[in-house]
């Protein structure tokens, strides 16, 4: 009976609160966040994981309100460093709240209970482009990976991989909006694990069909899912204009964004891989691939077509 109960009181929780994934307000008081943070940096300290956010612009931390559209990068197996560390400072830490930064989740994640709870904290919102659109004209901040599960399944300790879908969507997103481009990089989010490729073919086959990420993970000793001692630092890259607000943007106005932001990224590997990536990881340079129509590589010092 006790059971029962509680499963009803979530329920009745669940609908009072079914429409907070399409809100940009804040969910849950502030102690409870900084709280939840100072917890996970405790519960991961014994692992060896730590990171910290760093803005990477002559003109230093900007201080007034300001809107971007943020693209995090590389997704890694699971964003462990993302989720644990970076997304806690966008809501705990006073020099980036001006930013009033929501992050892109899938629906699905909605549907899981703690696990929904947790990521309203973090300031996660549905992905949907409705209600992205809707979250820019409110004049929030959002953020999503342009690889999304693809990047996921693809991920790879050994080598820095990025990628964009065939559509850009995050280009013509912030192109409607007039909201520039902030590139967002997570040096050592993907060494948190050893990834395998096991299997591939079929987790790729389900990414794309699906839509669902399986990565296969190791740690110390080979132990599944246990992260690796990794040290991590968000990178905030410079903006990338994208000019007035833009209804229908053309296939050229994008790709040129697009190649700002490639060159974008180029920048921030080259200043900061060679210190915060294994030698061999940063040796090889990053991949950064537009699905369907080119693949660079973006190494220390020069760009390789593919």
């Amino acid at each position: 009976m006790v059971l029962v109960g509680v499963l009803l009181a979530y329920l009745a929780f669940f609908l009072l609160t079914c429409r907070a994934p399409y809100s940009g307000d804040e969910w849950g008081p502030q102690w409870l966040s900084c709280g939840l943070e100072t917890a996970m940096r405790i519960m991961l300290k014994p692992f060896g994981l730590s990171s910290k956010v760093v803005f990477d612009d002559p003109g230093g931390m900007p201080t007034e309100p300001l809107q971007r559209f943020g693209c995090c990068s590389p997704h890694g197996a699971f964003p462990v460093m993302t989720m644990s560390f970076g997304m806690f400072r966008f809501r705990n830490d006073p020099s980036l709240r001006h930013f009033r930064l929501r992050n892109a989740g899938a629906t699905v994640l909605f549907f899981v209970p703690i696990l929904r709870e947790l990521l309203l904290i973090l300031g996660v919102r549905d992905a949907s482009r409705a209600n992205l659109q809707k979250l820019l004209r409110e004049g929030y901040s959002v953020a999503l990976c342009p690889g999304g599960i693809w990047e996921q399944v693809n991920a790879d300790h050994r080598e820095e991989k990025c990628y964009c879908q065939r559509g850009l969507g995050f280009v013509r997103l912030a192109m409607e909006a007039g909201v520039p481009l902030l590139p967002l990089y997570t040096f050592g989010e993907g060494q948190v694990y050893h990834t395998h490729t096991l299997g591939l073919g079929l987790r790729r086959w389900l990414a794309k069909k699906l839509r669902l990420g399986i990565p296969i993970i190791t740690g110390p000793w080979g132990l599944p899912c246990t992260p690796l001692p990794t040290k991590a630092e968000h990178i905030m890259g410079r903006p990338i204009d994208v000019g007035p607000p833009n209804a229908a943007p053309t296939e050229a106005q994008m790709t040129e964004v697009y190649g700002r932001y490639e060159a974008e990224m180029h920048r921030l590997f080259r200043a900061h891989a060679a210190r915060l990536l294994p030698p061999s990881v940063a040796a090889k340079g990053l991949r950064l691939e537009w699905l369907g129509h080119r693949t660079r590589v973006l190494g220390l010092e020069t760009t390789v077509l593919d």
